[in-house]
């Protein structure tokens, strides 16, 4: 009531409340967390997650600024090559650069070095506190899937488009897919699998 009150006196002004709260987004199966009674008062505004490049870009930053400060006696790592800061890059897609930055210093402290286990380990913990998202191993083949050759097939057939090259190329990887089936067909072993 007290926004709305808010809002209502500041029409004249043209003025605004900016409200930073990441879990406005989404809420308890509702499109937004936002309450009804404002949903029609305010814009939610969604940013992008930091892609690949950005990623790599801050590790770059971070490693350069590592080694001007670094002293000879300095025992952290400050040399990796291009394939090792795209792994460490996947092991950050996800998350928001306050969650990276805090992920890549607990490495530094822990192992003087950016490790991948250690990143993704930290990513894992933050998908644990989601009540949305669920962090899967990847441990199952096409082959442990009986039945949905065609399902299979069409997944197969976009494998390549995640790889480096194809990123190079302007591929753009298939985003998403929906399965839907009675219980016990394999949805969910597939969705693993993939």
């Amino acid at each position: 009531r007290a926004i709305r009150d808010s809002l209502e006196r500041m029409e004249s002004t043209q003025r605004s409340i900016i409200v930073t709260a990441p879990e406005l987004g989404f809420s308890g199966g509702r499109r937004s967390g936002l309450p009804l009674t404002l949903e029609k008062d305010m814009v939610v505004i969604y940013y992008d997650l930091l892609n690949r490049q950005q990623i790599i870009n801050i590790f770059e930053t971070q490693i350069e600024s590592t080694k001007q400060k670094k002293g000879k006696k300095s025992q952290l790592k400050s040399d990796y090559a291009k394939e090792e800061l795209g792994i460490l890059a996947s092991a950050c897609q996800g998350m928001t650069q306050a969650e990276i930055s805090t992920a890549m210093a607990s490495s530094l402290v822990r192992h003087k070095e950016y490790k991948y286990e250690h990143l993704l380990g930290l990513k894992k913990q933050i998908l644990r506190k989601s009540e949305i998202l669920e962090y899967v191993e990847a441990g199952y083949t096409m082959n442990d899937i009986g039945g949905l050759d065609e399902a299979k097939q069409y997944f197969l057939k976009y494998k390549d488009s995640f790889s480096e090259a194809a990123r190079e190329y302007g591929v753009k990887p298939l985003s998403g897919a929906l399965l839907t089936g009675v219980p016990g067909t394999g949805k969910s072993l597939l969705a693993k699998t993939i």
